[in-house]
């Protein structure tokens, strides 16, 4: 009896290490140890009410897509990409990741799962995730995926992320928007209301920001590039650039605070508000409308100059490095102050 049972425990065995992989997800190879699994396609009615949480698990890394449709479903189209020593690996490392989109209390929810640790951890194999989400317009988003560039395409209410090390693309939010990483690049199209933006080590570009709420703007040791602005900012950055065009401030104050940092503002005017520019060791250079209606305020260091073109102006104040005039009515501020070594370009552009 004892016989029997053993020889029918081993034949289970071999049974199943024979049968290892029929139920494991098939993959097929791209060469060089690279493989990815079949095209998946998940849904579920969602109306857009309530937030959009987007979670991955730590191991897991990819490519996102999140584009705003019209209807009331969302779909989530996926494959797994992996990076393995063999066909067999590559399909067991697949099976380990389970992907859901799924209604949750207070709205949605897309889960990218793996172990905790992953088998793939500290080598070069890996597990990432190239996908596309669709959405109902004017969700709110609420990503926590690390180790994912995104791409998202509004209009949605809100879009906020936790510090990430992958690359932000946006476009048409207006509402919240709240987006932090490290080392790369983040580009922002069609925003507005409360914004929040950092990096470092990469480029922040925006093109059309309409924010009457003081964007926040960080950076250091990289460059922030801004084109079509109507409202205000509070613009950060160090050892980087700063470049911005066709701005007119409205509303609140607008301030930029930088070190060792060139800044070039194309400003098309100031609407009742003011605009202060504090930057040490290196230069600023602003062309204005030479029509504007301003109280200017510029001071160097020692190593410093002051010098102004095109504008007709009124002086108040003539020092070697302190310069104070009023150009028209007075009816707002621009102050700019350079410490160390720099220098102040300014100069008025005939009106069109």
């Amino acid at each position: 009896m004892t016989q029997k049972y053993l020889k029918f425990i081993l034949l289970i065995t071999i049974l199943m290490l024979s049968c290892r992989h029929v139920f494991s997800e098939e993959v097929s190879s791209l060469g060089d140890g690279r493989y990815e699994s079949d095209e998946v396609t998940l849904t579920t009615p969602f109306n857009g009410n309530g937030k959009v949480l987007i979670n991955s698990a730590m191991g897991l890394s990819g490519n996102l897509h999140v584009k705003a449709i019209d209807g009331n479903e969302a779909k989530f189209r996926f494959r797994k990409l992996i990076k393995s020593d063999s066909r067999s690996e590559a399909m067991d490392f697949a099976e380990m990741v389970e992907i859901t989109l799924e209604k949750i209390p207070d709205g949605l929810r897309l889960f990218l799962q793996a172990p905790n640790p992953v088998p793939w951890g500290g080598t070069d194999y890996s597990v990432r995730i190239e996908g596309e989400l669709e959405l109902p317009q004017n969700c709110q988003l609420d990503i926590d995926a690390i180790y994912y560039d995104m791409n998202i395409i509004g209009p949605f209410g809100s879009v906020k992320n936790k510090s990430s090390f992958g690359k932000l693309q946006i476009e048409q939010v207006i509402g919240i928007i709240d987006l932090t990483t490290s080392s790369r690049e983040i580009i922002a199209r069609d925003i507005g209301g409360t914004v929040s933006l950092a990096t470092n080590n990469a480029n922040i570009k925006i093109s059309n920001l309409n924010s009457d709420k003081s964007a926040e703007i960080r950076n250091e040791y990289g460059s922030i590039s801004i084109e079509n602005v109507k409202g205000t900012f509070n613009i950060t950055n160090s050892f980087g650039k700063i470049k911005l065009d066709n701005i007119l401030i409205t509303g609140r104050p607008a301030r930029i605070a930088a070190n060792y940092t060139p800044i070039r503002i194309d400003l098309t005017g100031v609407d009742n508000s003011s605009l202060s520019v504090n930057n040490a060791n290196d230069d600023v250079e602003i062309r204005l409308s030479d029509t504007i209606s301003t109280k200017i305020s510029l001071a160097v260091g020692s190593g410093g100059e002051i010098n102004v073109e095109g504008l007709n102006m009124k002086p108040t104040l003539v020092k070697s490095n302190h310069l104070e005039f009023t150009c028209g009515k007075g009816e707002s501020n621009l102050t700019v102050d350079i410490e160390g070594d720099g220098s102040i370009y300014l100069k008025g552009i005939p009106s069109k």
